[in-house]
């Protein structure tokens, strides 16, 4: 999987790199396949530093926590064409 980072704030050049993520399920440790379907990610401060972390979910993870495969809004899915 490849995703993208975009750094820059106020004043600074924006620039964007591909970079590979693996999905890790934050709940059960489960690796996401190549074409995951129904991933999703949250951003959570898990370690209680007041600064927000993106953590994904595997879709049976995902259910149990959130009781649906479709956070508020459809944001946050991960959901690739399967093979």
């Amino acid at each position: 999987m490849a995703g993208t980072v975009t750094s820059g704030g106020c004043g600074r050049a924006r620039s964007s790199v591909a970079v590979p993520v693996e999905l890790v399920c934050c709940e059960c440790e489960r690796h996401a396949p190549w074409r995951a379907t129904a991933w999703q990610c949250h951003l959570f401060d898990v370690d209680d530093d007041g600064h927000d972390e993106v953590v994904f979910f595997c879709p049976g993870c995902a259910a149990r926590e959130f009781g649906s495969q479709s956070p508020p809004g459809g944001r946050g899915q991960l959901d690739d064409q399967r093979p």
